[in-house]
């Protein structure tokens, strides 16, 4: 009895994974919990699995339950496996690699020894850093090994998570520009020959949980998706110019989000490109010590010719709730 009534209890959580999934794709939302499910909707799917002993119970109940659980996972594979299928390319020996490499130091958690000694384990080429506080910046600044890898620095820290950095091999030229609010820093290096490229590093602000007008507190994006509109009006006149360009950064929505989408129009997401997995690059504080994300919230974009080849992240704890994303890009030295 007690059997037929968990399967029963089964049966009400598929069809109520199965319809928010179906919402989640017809009508995706903004605001509110319908979008933060969005935001771990695999999760919900997994959740099932604690039901899936009792697809052995006779009757009537175990074959409903054990229908909808193979609707849910026809359902989990259609949503989201074509996003974790794609493979690394073969380097094109014509074209130039560009190294890529993202790292949000979480408000200045690391330790700064550890810092330094893991940027000057990164591949020579661009770095990006967000939530960059002084106390971080000083240590990479003063390190003279990686001003001997990175010899050109754009450092711009702050106390919290607004301060960026960009470190790279190659000159950077005059003329980059930042904010704070919403912190965004876009600059133009020149690796030698190949000419120049437009790199933007941008960190908008999390979705936050807030009390509503019911008094309720809901799941509200709009500060966030306000920070992405003002990240593509950098972006949008660098796009359409044609020139190469790269976006990296911690950028606070999943692939699942209508903000993703904002973000990444008519750029290429080298994770769908190119990358083998989910690509999670995040787990919440307090468990930093797992050597896996839970979430996907840090990318890296292209467009203008610059094409991903590799990518992936390095979980290994670093005193960050963010993994090290590293990617490489190509580009052919005739454009």
């Amino acid at each position: 009895m007690i059997r037929r009534a968990l399967a029963a209890l089964g049966i009400v959580a598929c069809v109520a994974v199965l319809g928010l999934s179906l919402m989640a794709v017809i009508a995706p939302q903004r605001n509110g919990y319908l979008a933060l499910g969005q935001v771990f909707a695999p999760y919900l799917f997994l959740g099932l699995l604690v039901f899936l002993p009792l697809c052995l119970v006779r009757g009537r109940t175990g074959r409903w339950l054990r229908l909808l659980m193979l609707l849910c996972a026809v359902m989990f594979l259609i949503r989201f496996l074509p996003g974790n299928v794609a493979l690394p390319r073969s380097p094109d020996p014509a074209a130039l690699q560009v190294p890529v490499t993202s790292w949000n130091l979480e408000e200045g958690g690391p330790d700064p020894a550890l810092v330094v000694e893991t940027v000057r384990s990164m591949p020579a080429g661009l770095v990006a850093l967000e939530e960059l506080t002084p106390v971080h910046a000083d240590a990479i600044a003063a390190d003279p090994a990686i001003r001997l890898l990175f010899p050109y620095q754009v450092l711009r820290p702050r106390g919290g998570s607004a301060g960026l950095g960009l470190l790279s091999s190659w000159p950077i030229e005059d003329g980059w520009a930042f904010s704070y609010d919403p912190p965004i820093l876009s600059a133009t290096v020149t690796p030698g020959l190949s000419g120049p490229i437009a790199v933007v590093v941008g960190h908008p602000y999390r979705g936050e949980l807030v009390t509503g007008r019911s008094g309720w507190p809901t799941y509200d994006t709009s500060g966030r998706d306000w920070a992405i509109g003002a990240l593509r009006r950098v972006v949008d006149p660098l796009l359409s110019s044609g020139a190469p360009l790269v976006m990296v950064g911690d950028f606070n929505t999943v692939d699942r989000e209508v903000g993703y989408a904002e973000l990444s129009a008519g750029l290429t997401d080298a994770q769908h490109a190119v990358g083998l997995g989910p690509g999670l690059t995040w787990r919440p504080e307090g468990i930093e010590w797992l050597p896996f994300g839970l979430l996907r919230i840090d990318d890296v974009f292209s467009a203008g010719g610059l094409v991903p080849v590799t990518v992936g992240p390095d979980c290994t704890p670093q005193g960050s709730d963010h993994c090290i994303l590293y990617a490489t890009l190509e580009l052919l030295a005739a454009r």
